[in-house]
């Protein structure tokens, strides 16, 4: 009897076809990514703000 549940067992197995991997909406969101996910942040630099030129500076340009 063992004999014959192994071949029953494989020839379940062999009618599931792909097996664990899931309906078409699970492949679905696979493809898509699942989602937005997390978002980047904005660049934030740590650079002080200076001045490069003083009045006097400003005034040679002009």
């Amino acid at each position: 009897m063992s004999e014959h549940a192994a071949v029953d067992q494989e020839a379940s197995n062999a009618r599931r076809g792909r097996g664990a991997s899931g309906g078409a909406a699970a492949r679905r969101a696979a493809r898509s990514g699942g989602g937005p996910g997390t978002q980047l942040t904005y660049i934030k630099r740590k650079i002080n703000v200076y001045e490069v030129l003083d009045e006097e500076g400003l005034a040679l340009i002009e």
